[in-house]
């Protein structure tokens, strides 16, 4: 009898739980597989393999034990069924960090020089990306490279100075304005407040561009959550990169989220530099004629600026519905104004077999090691080209065109038809899920290619005509977003009393916490450390405690700006001082066992009903070998709690899980073993595990408590 159980056992294990998940989290590693059961041993419970930005959905935070994880297994839902995941390799979403800060002046281009002097010639004192905030100190008569005045500067919070030409610069006050009419009409249109000073004076020195906002409908920290590890910068940098690794060859790391921020706002780019890479990118008939000279304008001084060139593109876009300019602009991106070896038509090698005369001038498949000969045998068919549908782009007609179906019919037809939305596919039309099918990883590459279109409309005097820009609009944005400023990013703390009580199990990750407090305080002393001693806390200090439950918000300023806020939940209770009517209240039996606890509680479920009632106790959790175990560990049969009273009554006692047998923690077939064997008398239980083993609590171990467990870890009952 018992053998067929166990077989049962083992054929219905394979069936998924539905389960219900609350927390996002993102993988953090390459290959990362995620599986059916929180164990590593072979290939044989894999479902899907995964990479650095892939988004997973937590069921909780609590940690399996399994082979091949030492950190433990995270529980997650997967295609609507409960899988695992190795906690290593993911990292549990919270607010993102950036800068809110306001600004005065910018940088106004991308590696900006910042000379020592104020001439083109003095030696390079730093080169600066598009958007780093500025302070002018002086100002210089124009010449000597400029044709501006030069300005004298200091940026990265004032702990750097230089000298930068005024063409590099924007102002903010010379790109504002005001205009009661035209607010109201930006108001009932649906764009926010905060873009009607852009596009008011947008709209005085260009009356014949249109705006429309797009509702994304999403919230400001989700989308930079969604987008974290999806871009890229072309450079390290402590204060913008995620981390020192190479996250693609050569030289490309992975922007943090206080880039992301600055390069997805908006705002920042409501400019007449900038503004077109919201640009509908549709082929404008009206300017089916100016095409050509615009196309030759941006690739002015290059190889591509020529009559044959410049007509291919314009009745490619004509005859694919995308913009010329737009072509142009992605060309000169992707390749240059001249090409390299990806346009030349040369011979290259791909897995060991030679090949010439095929023509990539988009980059497209281009990726991994060798990018280039990747996209150019994308362009020659023989990659990612099912059943040799693709016909081979072996002129530079058939790249062209190639290039303009793949735009055209896989991203402006699909709803990112705008520089911002092929980058940050954030559009509620979109027809690929959001912070997916981005047509580039480079977070700048929107501001670079609009630019390049700007000062190709701008050669040819067409900045005046009718043009249209979708601008979206996201949910809970902060006033403003700058780039991260120079100094520390550690915005963490170390620790966090009140009424000089440590919180139980601080943690500087964890961000949100409850604490009981007695109902007789009509005020709390909150106390935050800083772990960086140059960061700025506000929130601590006295409180008063007007309510039974108080919401308190910490908020941690780094030195580079960037904020982290801890928030705590402070709940007046009355408070139980008496251990024996503690013990009572936490069902201790007379063996000072704690009985019926749920397998995957954690220790917190636990401390927070002991602290609910008696908040000043003292508690410490240790396992079975002597071990203190924090609150975020899950309970296990056999852990000790002990507990001290504010009248300095202590007592201990020892935790049983219902089902959890062995005292890992979990119910698997193991517990079926050890109850089984005592119920033959192979080997008999006793202490506290016997009362786990007791799981409907009629106080003798028999058949029925075998078959509870059985049917729990069918998923047919929970214990």
């Amino acid at each position: 009898m018992i053998k067929k159980i166990l077989i049962f056992v083992f054929i219905l294990l394979i069936f998924p739980n539905l389960v219900n998940a609350t927390i996002d989290g993102v993988i953090t590693g390459q290959g990362v597989r995620i599986r059916s059961t929180p164990e590593a041993i072979d290939e044989s419970n894999i479902i899907i393999t995964t990479n650095i930005g892939f988004y997973i959905n937590l069921v909780d935070e609590t940690l399996y034990t399994g082979i091949g994880c030492t950190d433990g297994w995270y529980k997650i839902v997967y295609d609507n069924n409960d899988a695992y995941v190795c906690s290593t390799y993911v990292n549990i979403t919270t607010n993102p960090e950036y800068n809110t800060s306001g600004w005065t002046s910018r940088t106004y281009g991308n590696f900006v020089n910042v000379r020592s002097r104020p001439t083109s010639t003095s030696s390079l004192v730093n080169s600066l990306i598009l958007g780093v905030n500025l302070t002018i100190l002086e100002y210089h008569p124009s010449g000597n490279g400029c044709v501006g005045p030069w300005y004298k500067v200091s940026y990265y919070d004032d702990k750097s100075s230089g000298y930068i030409c005024s063409d590099n610069v924007v102002i903010r006050n010379n790109i504002t304005d005001e205009d009661e009419a035209y607010e109201e009409i930006l108001r009932t249109s649906g764009f926010p407040e905060s873009y009607f000073p852009y596009l008011s004076f947008l709209h005085k020195k260009y009356p014949n561009w249109t705006f429309n906002p797009i509702q994304t409908g999403l919230r400001w920290n989700d989308v930079i959550n969604g987008e974290n590890y999806k871009n890229y910068i072309q450079f390290y940098n402590e204060q913008y990169s995620n981390s020192t690794s190479i996250a693609e060859v050569p030289n490309w790391y992975y922007a943090n989220t206080g880039v992301i921020s600055f390069y997805m706002d908006p705002r920042n780019f409501l400019n007449e530099k900038y503004i077109f890479m919201f640009e509908t990118l549709n082929y404008d008939i009206n300017l089916k004629s100016e095409y050509p000279n615009i196309v030759k304008s941006t690739f002015s001084g290059g190889t591509f600026s020529n009559d044959e060139f410049a007509n291919t593109l314009n009745i490619s876009g004509e005859k694919y519905n995308i913009s010329p300019a737009h072509l142009a602009s992605r060309i000169k991106q992707e390749v240059g104004i001249s090409g390299n070896a990806a346009t030349s038509g040369a011979p290259f090698t791909y897995d060991g077999v030679q090949y010439s005369g095929f023509y990539n001038f988009f980059n497209i498949g281009a990726y991994g090691a060798t990018p280039i000969y990747r996209g150019l045998a994308y362009a020659a068919g023989v990659i990612d080209n099912p059943n040799n549908t693709r016909e081979p782009w072996n002129t530079v007609e058939k790249a062209i065109n190639g290039g303009s179906a793949f735009l055209s019919g896989g991203y402006i037809s699909k709803g990112q038809y705008t520089l911002y939305f092929q980058k940050f596919n954030t559009a509620p039309t979109a027809y690929y899920d959001k912070y997916t099918h981005q047509y580039m990883t480079n977070v700048q590459a929107p501001s670079s290619e609009a630019s390049s279109i700007y000062y190709s409309y701008n050669s040819q005097n067409l900045l005046s005509n009718a043009y249209s820009f979708s601008i979206p609009i996201y949910l809970e944005t902060p006033m403003s977003t700058s780039l991260p400023s120079s100094g520390s990013n550690n915005n963490y703390l170390s620790s966090i009393t009140l009424n000089d009580i440590s919180i139980n199990d601080f943690d500087k990750e964890v961000l949100e916490y409850t604490h009981f407090i007695d109902k007789t305080n009509s005020s709390v002393n909150i106390k935050a450390t800083a772990e960086n001693s140059l960061s700025k806390i506000n929130g601590d200090g006295i409180i008063q405690l007007n309510d039974d439950s108080n919401d308190i918000s910490i908020i941690v300023t780094a030195e580079n700006g960037e904020i982290k806020t801890y928030k705590i939940v402070i709940i007046k209770v009355e408070s139980i001082i008496s251990i024996n009517e503690l013990s009572n209240l936490l069902g201790v039996d007379n063996n000072d066992f704690i009985p019926n606890n749920s397998v995957g509680n954690t220790i917190e479920t636990l401390t927070n009903k002991i602290n609910s009632n008696s908040p000043s106790s003292i508690i410490t959790v240790k396992d079975s070998n002597g071990t203190i175990n924090d609150y975020k560990t899950i309970l296990k049969t056999g852990q000790l709690i002990t507990i001290t009273t504010t009248s300095n009554e202590t007592k201990t006692y020892t935790v049983s899980v219902t089902g959890d047998i062995d005292g890992d923690g979990k119910i698997n077939i193991l517990d079926l073993l050890k109850v089984q064997k005592h119920l033959v008398k192979a080997k008999s239980l006793d202490s506290v595990y016997i009362v786990a083993a007791d799981t409907n609590n009629d106080k003798i171990v028999n058949i029925l408590d075998l078959l509870r467990i059985q049917k729990n870890i069918l998923g047919e009952i929970k214990l």
